[in-house]
């Protein structure tokens, strides 16, 4: 099972940046977030959200690597990995606690704020790559999918899919598990 360490970020890092990729609106609405969340001087934002959209799918087809090809890849990918998600929660939780009214645009178009959700996806992210981080260098041969069974292959893959949904729909799922008598929320993802 320790396969989902690498199963996981890889299908968060390439949703996320498919996302980003899906129109000119998603990713000019993804490089405003940038710079709204970051305080970034607005001549930044795009130059600022292709470095961002870059690292996540280089580092989506790095642990890709890693699954085809086991071997040393997979130790560096899955360290920048947890790099990256690091990153993410710490610009999230200084926008959240400055109250910055932004929304971080992290799986396409958005307009929910920044919330305590988000910060705590990203945390966990971040976690998940940091656990993957140490079985990759204390115990690489547990994330090879070589010599699995195919029922635990499957099985990873589908708990895999599970998560990514999660990550990417929690605004959704928020939505969708509001308390009675709350209000709609007023964003909408297109």
């Amino acid at each position: 099972m320790l396969f989902l360490l690498i199963l996981i970020p890889l299908g968060t890092l390439a949703t996320s940046a498919a996302a980003k990729l899906r129109g000119r609106a998603a990713f000019t609405g993804f490089a405003t977030a940038t710079a709204t969340l970051g305080r970034l001087p607005r001549r930044l934002a795009t130059p600022a959200a292709i470095a961002v959209l870059a690292t996540e799918t280089a580092l989506a087809a790095a642990l890709a690597g890693a699954v085809a090809a086991p071997g040393p890849l997979a130790l560096p990918a899955l360290t920048a990995t947890t790099a990256l998600f690091g990153a993410f929660t710490t610009v999230l939780a200084v926008a959240r606690r400055a109250g910055t009214a932004g929304s971080c645009h992290c799986f396409g178009p958005s307009k929910e704020p920044v919330a305590a959700r988000h910060v705590a996806r990203a945390a966990a992210l971040a976690g998940l790559a940091a656990a993957g981080t140490v079985a990759a260098a204390v115990a690489p041969r547990a994330l090879d999918p070589a010599g699995q069974p195919p029922a635990v292959l499957f099985l990873n893959a589908c708990t895999a899919l599970a998560a990514v949904a999660v990550a990417a729909g929690l605004d959704t799922l928020a939505w969708l598990l509001r308390r009675p008598g709350t209000p709609p929320s007023p964003w909408r993802n297109p």
